[in-house]
């Protein structure tokens, strides 16, 4: 792995409270990120993101694209007519359970979005990520 400071904090946005446990305790559990914050919805992300400080800000964001009500699509359009949101350092994935090719080309259309993973998050998907991750967008 590169050599960085370990990261704040992620925020992970995914309707399912079993996948956003694990998001949590496996990017807690690796020492790369200080503080995770899970939301179960779009609205809620978009609260916290709209009201949290400078402090607080992720670092990194992993979002599921299917949710009820607003989806994590409706998250990226929202994002694109508000990108103060979201701070240009926060490298943004999509983690998503969708096989859908659809999904991955409509996602392969929102520049912010840096890579589509496939869920489960695991070990070894955070290990590869981190060991590519370029430390100038991490600063």
């Amino acid at each position: 792995m590169k050599n960085f400071d370990t990261l704040q904090t992620a925020l992970v946005v995914d309707d399912n409270l079993i996948d956003g446990l694990i998001a949590q305790k496996l990017l807690c559990g690796s020492g790369l990120v200080k503080n995770v914050i899970v939301h179960n919805s779009v609205d809620a992300a978009i609260r916290f993101l709209s009201t949290c400080s400078l402090a607080e800000q992720p670092q990194i964001m992993f979002l599921d694209l299917d949710m009820p009500d607003k989806n994590g699509f409706d998250f990226l359009a929202i994002l694109d007519k508000n990108p103060c949101l979201l701070p240009g350092h926060c490298t943004l994935y999509i983690l998503s359970s969708s096989i859908h090719y659809l999904d991955k080309e409509k996602v392969s259309t929102f520049p912010r979005v840096r890579q589509f993973l496939q869920k489960p998050m695991t070990m070894e998907l955070l290990s590869t990520l981190f060991s590519n991750i370029d430390t100038e967008v991490l600063d």
